[in-house]
């Protein structure tokens, strides 16, 4: 054999070893020179120039065994094309690399490669035996194959892959962000109570005498025109004192009842001014004192049995619950709040960083 007949090309180039076995190639039913040829693809001699680089092309290799033939169908692409003279003629040097090739047709060329390259005998029978073997792996594909085989799908996951993660990583440092600034600015500026009531100003109507008490002009919730007797107490000496309605007062409470007896001054029964204004009474004990008086916050909530409502800090109306050791405020509402719920307890909230930048950022976000 030939030192000629058997051309190494570097690994990075090709994974399969060329030979010049005697090929018969047919390209669009036209015969075409075989040069060299591997498992890989095939070198062809062609006296016309109408290949094109990166061109697929179809067609049929054929080997003659003794008056047998053996034909592999194939489909390639053109890797390069190349002028030059050989032997003495002018031809284009075609370099084709196989797309696919079914397992038989691979272990066809590999095994008439290595009989031709170890110098043994190739029989037709051989033949006949190794194309109906099945279990021959498929040749390894370039980059370059691989990455024109990947659908647009793989190609634009491959791409947004690094702009998601981007994407994730963003979203999840804002939301860790947004907890720990959320932490820092509740502690920093706001201050929760629970120590508050709804109470409204309620006039008195007290005992005008000391004796018992005979008349009583309605029940709780009923008004009282202005004018009309509220109570009458009897003196031991047997007179009768009246007491006349200031306003068209409700009967919030009653203290006393007909019958009983009651000194002068004992609070008998307690009105509700028409004109008069729900509010909520604060109390601040001695630790959260000067936090509210430092900070002056300037808005306020208070909830109360489901009604939540804002209200304003009265300035001026503060005193000092000696008893209780606490500090009184008065709250007034930005709106009225409903009288049903005097005398009910409410849970007061006072930030004092809504005017802050980062307050009118959080109200922002919390819509």
């Amino acid at each position: 054999m030939a030192d000629d007949a058997i051309v190494h090309e570097a690994e990075v180039q090709r994974q399969y070893v060329r030979v010049r076995v005697p090929a018969l190639v047919e390209i669009k039913g036209a015969e075409v020179e075989c040069y060299d040829w591997s498992v890989n693809g095939l070198g062809l001699n062609a006296t016309q120039g109408n290949f094109k680089v990166g061109q697929r092309i179809s067609g049929e290799m054929g080997f003659n065994f003794d008056g047998f033939m053996m034909s592999v169908e194939f489909d390639a692409e053109v890797r390069h094309v190349r002028e030059m003279t050989y032997e003495g003629r002018d031809v284009h040097r075609i370099g084709l690399e196989f797309s696919e090739l079914s397992s038989r047709s691979q272990a066809l060329l590999r095994y008439v490669s290595s009989a031709y390259i170890t110098g043994e005998a190739v029989a037709a029978g051989d033949m006949l035996h190794l194309v109906q073997r099945d279990n021959s792996a498929r040749p390894r594909k370039s980059a370059a194959r691989l990455a024109e085989d990947l659908t647009r799908t793989q190609r634009f996951v491959q791409a947004m892959r690094q702009p998601i993660s981007w994407i994730i990583l963003a979203v999840v440092l804002t939301f860790s962000f947004m907890l720990t600034s959320n932490a820092f600015y509740r502690n920093a500026y706001i201050r929760t109570l629970a120590t508050a009531e709804v109470t409204t100003d309620t006039p008195t109507a007290r005992a005008p005498a000391a004796g018992v008490i005979t008349f009583i002009a309605g029940n709780e919730g009923d008004v009282i025109p202005t004018g009309n007797p509220l109570l009458g107490v009897r003196r031991p000496s047997g007179e009768e004192i009246f007491v006349d309605s200031p306003c068209d007062c409700t009967i919030v409470s009653i203290a006393h009842t007909v019958r009983e007896f009651v000194e002068v001054g004992d609070v008998v029964l307690r009105l509700l001014h028409p004109d008069s204004k729900t509010f909520v009474r604060l109390y601040v004990s001695k630790s959260n004192a000067p936090w509210l008086f430092e900070n002056k916050p300037d808005y306020l909530i208070a909830q109360i049995l489901g009604y939540e409502g804002q209200f304003s800090l009265v300035m001026g109306a503060s005193i000092f619950d000696a008893a209780r050791e606490m500090l009184v405020l008065e709250l007034a509402p930005s709106e009225e709040i409903p009288s049903e719920l005097a005398g009910r307890p409410a849970t007061v909230i006072m930030d004092a960083g809504r005017s802050t930048i980062v307050g009118r950022i959080r109200s922002f976000f919390a819509g």
